[in-house]
């Protein structure tokens, strides 16, 4: 080498791997009970949700976001929120996501 350095491509990240990023910031946040930051990362994340195709980052997402609702004490959106995933999932996957 002639003391060149070589210049490196940046890394390409798709929208899923943010989002999935994104989704787990927020999710250590809620378990540190830091609703302010987890909303932060979640509206971040709601700028790409419509993107993902995988159900599990779906429902990671809502599971999110009906926390923070939760959270912010505004029970009435987050009952309905929580009754629309009962209907999403079965009954052995609710115990994976609460």
């Amino acid at each position: 080498m002639t003391g060149e350095k070589k210049k490196k491509k940046p890394r390409t990240v798709s929208n899923e791997e943010k989002l999935n990023v994104y989704l787990k910031i927020a999710q250590l946040h809620l378990e540190d009970e830091d609703e302010v930051n987890a909303e932060a990362y979640i509206n971040r994340a709601s700028q790409l949700i419509h993107e993902a195709n995988n159900k599990e980052i779906q429902i990671r997402y809502k599971v999110c976001f009906v926390r923070i609702l939760d959270y912010k004490r505004k029970f009435l959106d987050a009952s309905q929120k929580y009754l629309e995933l009962s209907y999403l999932l079965g009954e052995e996957e609710r115990y994976n996501y609460f």
